[in-house]
């Protein structure tokens, strides 16, 4: 006697397909919520391809980690792949609403990572409630006071807010400086992760203080270049000092006068917000 097959079993591959998208659309299960569980921790062994343009077998778990993200927004900027960039819309709209101190890894690494594909066509593109694009390294500091704006919860430390609930321009503007000034995280390597909170704890502590960075220029002899320049500081986490980091502001063209009326109060709001 044969068993008939579900109904399920019985719907053609495109209701299937349709059926998904509809989940899709309607948004994803958030990343994990745990706090920053794992860093940076790709799962070892493990590889998943995310393929959502045929009609085979679709993988409907969120990543877990780095490898599993990137593989999904490299799928997302394939032309025509709508369900990839669904669901990291979905991913982002879930990050953004998360608040910072308990962003995973994983959403943190989305939100700076993803950039809305060339190919995208709004009018094509099945509708759901998109965040404003995290802005480039190398964006004006007003379109991040807008990115802010729009979505305070992922506002850095340092940065105060007016009457209005808009970041203050010039914390803004110190913020992102140090943020290009700031050493490099690479996955997989906590020596640099290492190396950056270092740098944090030593440049808020520099330029809290009125006059220190000036001080330290001028017993060193430091110039300060007369071009501003962005690059990372390189360096081990014990070896950064506050020698180190004004000479590292110096040479990027960081004058005496922006370290008293810019760094120094974003600083100052930095402590506060971190507690220590």
């Amino acid at each position: 006697m044969v068993t008939p097959a579900s109904p399920q079993a019985q719907l053609p591959d495109c209701v299937a397909a349709r059926s998904f998208a509809a989940v899709l659309s309607a948004g994803q299960p958030s990343v994990d919520d745990d706090p920053f569980p794992q860093p940076f921790s790709d799962e070892p062994g493990v590889t998943q391809n995310w393929q959502f343009a045929t009609g085979s077998h679709r993988s409907t778990k969120p990543p877990k980690s780095i490898k599993q993200i990137q593989s999904l927004i490299k799928a997302a900027h394939q032309p025509g792949n709508y369900q990839a960039l669904t669901k990291v819309k979905a991913l982002c709209s879930e990050a953004h609403k998360t608040p910072r101190e308990q962003k995973t890894e994983v959403q943190r690494f989305l939100l700076s990572t993803w950039r809305t594909p060339d190919w995208e066509h709004p009018s094509s593109v099945p509708k759901v409630p998109a965040p404003m694009n995290n802005p480039r390294l190398e964006d004006p500091v007003e379109v991040w006071v807008a990115y802010y704006t729009a979505n305070p919860s992922s506002c850095p430390k340092g940065v105060r807010r007016d009457a209005e609930g808009r970041p203050n321009i010039y914390d803004m503007r110190a913020s992102r400086r140090v943020a290009r000034l700031r050493p490099q995280v690479h996955p997989n390597d906590p020596e640099s992760r290492e190396a950056r909170q270092q740098f944090m704890t030593v440049v808020t502590d520099l330029f809290r203080e009125q006059g220190a960075y000036e001080n330290i220029l001028r017993r060193g002899a430091f110039s300060v270049s007369p071009h501003v320049d962005f690059v990372p500081y390189v360096g081990i986490a014990e070896g950064i000092t506050r020698e180190s980091v004004a000479r590292h502001f110096a040479a990027c063209g960081v004058t005496i006068t922006v370290a008293d009326n810019e760094l120094g109060p974003w600083a100052q709001q930095y402590i506060r917000d971190v507690g220590y």
